[in-house]
């Protein structure tokens, strides 16, 4: 059974949930980095029933709110890049107390890939491998990504000729003037905004060669990486990193409308962890 916690951190207590492995001593730990904001919460289901499929493989899986996220202390307006990292950094520990000698994962969705790589690409703490769901590498297209949907909801709200519509580049004016944007209920700094990372995923090296695990959603028996992220699997195959790239077809449920399921990755995300160690 998955056990509720809270674990401390730097600016507050973050919540977490742990599913515990079979026997007294793990085969890996592995700490899910989520989505952010509402594909986190439409993963929430599919994270759990992954890391229950891997907790019956005896891995102790630890699922983690950041701070000002789900059931974690803050608001996500006081939140910032290196926070998260600190974040990150009290969870890969409080791990490590409970078994000093496990290989420890890292498990990223969409944009808690890119806080995973660039973590794991400076972290003084000792971390296996990687886990890559759907990578959104890049945190500025994440954030432009979501200013869109405030960009959409205003184009459906406002009918008359006079409003002067808004765009993904006027938000991003209003935070680097020092304006905050709410977003769906989510409200953005320009603190926050500003303490995001260009990531040149290319050029990324880790401190010690890992084992990196990408899972990208791609439809066809012969589907290949995209011609963004070929560039980048490469480039981490070549600095003697262990690469394995793997494609599930199912629905993307991070953007559903409705609670989506998808048993195949599961599945597959199950084979290539357990596996692997």
């Amino acid at each position: 059974m998955a056990t509720p916690l809270f674990i401390q951190a730097p600016h507050g207590r973050l919540f977490a949930m742990y599913y515990p492995p079979q026997t007294s001593e793990p085969d890996a730990l592995i700490l899910h980095i989520p989505a952010f904001a509402e594909e986190m919460n439409k993963s929430r289901r599919m994270v759990a029933l992954q890391a229950t499929a891997l907790s019956h493989h005896n891995n102790g899986v630890l699922v983690l709110d950041l701070f000002g996220t789900g059931d974690s202390e803050g608001l996500l307006e006081y939140a910032t890049w290196q926070l998260w990292m600190e974040d990150i950094e009290s969870a890969v520990r409080w791990l490590l107390e409970q078994y000093s000698r496990v290989p420890v994962y890292l498990w990223g969705l969409r944009f808690g890939c890119a806080l995973v790589v660039d973590y794991v690409s400076q972290a003084d703490t000792s971390v296996h491998g990687m886990l890559l769901w759907q990578p959104l590498l890049s945190a500025k297209m994440m954030l432009a990504q979501f200013l869109r949907l405030r960009v959409a909801s205003a184009m459906t709200s406002h009918s008359d000729n006079e409003h002067t519509p808004e765009t993904t580049k006027t938000l991003l004016d209003q935070l680097e003037n020092g304006i905050a944007v709410e977003v769906g209920g989510y409200l953005l700094s320009p603190e926050f905004y500003a303490s995001l990372p260009e990531i040149d995923a290319v050029r990324l090296s880790f401190k010690e060669n890992k084992t990196i695990l990408w899972v990208d959603f791609s439809a066809g028996e012969n589907a290949k990486p995209s011609t963004v992220n070929r560039p980048i699997l490469n480039a981490w195959t070549q600095r003697n990193n262990q690469v394995t790239w793997a494609a599930v077809n199912g629905d993307r449920f991070w953007n559903t409308q409705e609670i989506a399921l998808c048993p195949e990755l599961i599945a597959r995300t199950t084979q290539l962890l357990c596996v692997d160690h």
